[in-house]
């Protein structure tokens, strides 16, 4: 918990840096930057090693944003966490990152998961659904899992709807069960 309050306070003081025309490519480029400094086992090591100077990690902090749009930004982003010795917290500086820039867009980011894959009418359909439901625009990342059966189950950070069969199906049968 005290993590994600550093890192709220950490991308709170990043967003105060950014200009809003530049929100969009920001959001763009939080999973390219996530992948490569929290999902890299090696560069997490590194970056947290008492034994590899802060010189080289500003070094390799550098190379790597030399490479992506916006590389000003994360440059100062990525450098305060390192000699705050805070990179340990870079994956949920990220995600919290995301999280106020989508709510400074008015969206937020969803994953839809069907039994199988969907036409894109299909799934426009449920996105619009789902906007309606949560009063945000949405971006959605769409996922399978055949466990559901049919229907979609919608999940952002603070909400799940569900509208499996599966579903349908467990209260159905709890309702049965009760009435049995």
């Amino acid at each position: 918990m005290k993590n994600i309050i550093i890192a709220k306070r950490y991308a709170k003081a990043a967003m105060q840096t950014l200009n809003p025309e530049i929100y969009a490519d920001i959001l763009n480029q939080i999973q390219l930057m996530h992948d490569v400094f929290s999902n890299n086992e090696a560069i997490k090591r590194m970056l947290a090693s008492a034994f590899v100077n802060k010189e080289k990690k500003l070094d390799f902090i550098n190379e790597i944003t030399e490479l992506v749009k916006n590389r000003e930004f994360w440059r100062k982003s990525l450098t305060v966490l390192v000699l705050k010795n805070r990179s340990s917290i870079m994956k949920l500086f990220f995600i919290e990152l995301e999280e106020m820039l989508y709510k400074e867009l008015n969206q937020k980011k969803v994953d839809i998961i069907f039994a199988r894959n969907q036409d894109s009418e299909t799934i426009e359909n449920v996105k619009k659904e789902v906007e309606k439901i949560l009063h945000k625009n949405i971006v959605c990342d769409v996922h399978i899992d055949k466990d559901i059966i049919g229907g979609f189950i919608a999940i952002d950070k603070n909400t799940i709807i569900d509208a499996s069969v599966r579903s349908n199906l467990n209260r159905f049968a709890k309702t049965v069960g009760e009435h049995a």
